[in-house]
């Protein structure tokens, strides 16, 4: 994203990619759903490996390099083969910067957690996002047993609920919109607004929860 966009239009793109990211957890348990209900289970697995494999091929075919300093190299590269072409000692493409591959990979297992431990704002925006994604994945996991197990719903069915969590998260895109309005500061705090007035919604469930659940099974 760095190198494709500018600063300006980099957090819209990101916001894009995001959307691809999140959106997969939540709309495979509704495919899968009906596909299990047929019986034809393996056929989950099929699809994955059929999409999967549709991808690898067109980002292989399609996907071009975009970082900046391996690009430098390939033209600077090019122009040094091209002046000294009768002289069969100049390296190949990249012969001279290559590096081992014990070295790239150490550099690219300990260049995170280099990061991690010694940039404090790395270590908010882990702890953060470990939450989220612990909140997100709790969600994945007991949709099944609260809609299947307490309410009786038929997979298929079941998995519909997980709509809830994409409408949720397309939302998201309007966030992207709401910064270029209003910039990062406004935005930022309107967000946090939203956050304080929504977390009232947690002790409400937390108190009432069982309360519902009970009203809930007896209408079933």
């Amino acid at each position: 994203m760095n190198d494709m966009f500018t600063k300006i239009e980099r957090g819209k793109y990101i916001g894009y990619y995001l959307l691809g990211v999140t959106c997969g957890p939540t709309l495979a348990p509704v495919i899968s759903g009906f596909i299990s209900s047929t019986g034809k289970w393996r056929w989950v697995f099929w699809l994955l490996l059929i999409l999967s494999a549709i991808v690898t091929v067109f980002s292989f075919l399609f996907l071009k390099e975009t970082y900046k300093p391996v690009l430098e190299q390939k033209n600077k590269n090019a122009s040094s083969a091209i002046e000294n072409s009768g002289n069969a000692n100049v390296p190949k493409e990249g012969e001279a910067e290559r590096k081992p591959i014990v070295r790239i990979l150490v550099d690219a297992l300990t260049r995170p957690l280099l990061i991690l431990i010694t940039r404090p704002i790395a270590i908010c925006i882990a702890l953060i996002q470990s939450m989220i994604s612990g909140v997100l994945y709790l969600f994945f996991t007991g949709i099944p047993a609260i809609w299947e197990g307490e309410y009786h719903f038929p997979i298929q069915k079941a998995g519909l609920t997980y709509l809830g969590l994409l409408v949720g998260m397309l939302f998201s895109l309007f966030a992207v919109k709401l910064f270029d309005k209003l910039g990062y500061g406004r935005g930022f705090s309107l967000l946090g607004f939203c956050t304080i007035g929504l977390s009232g919604i947690l002790p409400i469930l937390y108190i009432f929860g069982e309360r519902l659940r009970r009203i809930g099974t007896q209408k079933n």
